[in-house]
């Protein structure tokens, strides 16, 4: 997972970064989680889907700090080319 995590990085600072490279990168670093989480039981069976949420949620979040930086990354060189 420390792989992908570095990959995704590296991503980050490269200028022609396509979609199906940021996707992969999300995959890369959510299927190590996924895979985990289905391995551990780590919270009592209620019937409820929390399990699932929480992985919905670090998902998401995972998606969002990888598309901001994404978006920050690229408004900086943009603003660095008009200066």
């Amino acid at each position: 997972m420390q792989k992908a995590i570095s990959e995704a990085k590296v991503l980050l600072l490269k200028e022609d970064v396509t979609q199906e490279e940021l996707d992969a990168a999300l995959k890369a670093i959510n299927d190590p989680i996924n895979a985990i989480s289905k391995k551990t039981n780590i919270y009592p069976d209620t019937g409820d889907d929390f399990r699932s949420s929480v992985m919905i949620l670090l998902a998401s979040l995972s998606s969002v700090v990888l598309f901001t930086s994404l978006a920050k990354r690229k408004k900086r060189a943009i603003l660095n080319k008009t200066n």
